[in-house]
């Protein structure tokens, strides 16, 4: 999944707006779902002072504001799948989608 920084909160939980990758195939349901949108659950500032009391350095962490985008790396070679003696089929049956009136 890939991610982008679209906002704070308040309270300064970053809020990321996800999406599928795009270099992958996924189910077409994907197409019809939209972005997913995510508040993390502490600040920056409070996983920062929770490292603190862990024994951290919070001097380590401090490109971790930096982090806006995330993009999904490209696959490893070793999970390329090899050529197969047959094709795949593009019908999906595991699910149905109602179409809406």
């Amino acid at each position: 999944m890939t991610f982008q920084l679209i906002g704070f909160t308040a309270e300064g939980k970053r809020i990321l707006r996800f999406d599928h990758d795009a270099t992958r195939r996924h189910s077409p349901i994907i197409d019809r779902m939209g972005k997913v949108y995510i508040a993390e659950n502490k600040s920056i500032a409070a996983y920062l002072r929770q490292l603190n009391y862990m024994g951290e350095d919070p001097e380590d962490y401090a490109t971790l504001w930096n982090y806006t985008q995330g993009i999904t790396a490209n696959r490893f070679p070793l999970y390329e799948y090899p050529e197969f003696p047959f094709q795949q089929t593009e019908t999906v049956t595991n699910f149905r989608i109602e179409e809406s009136s």
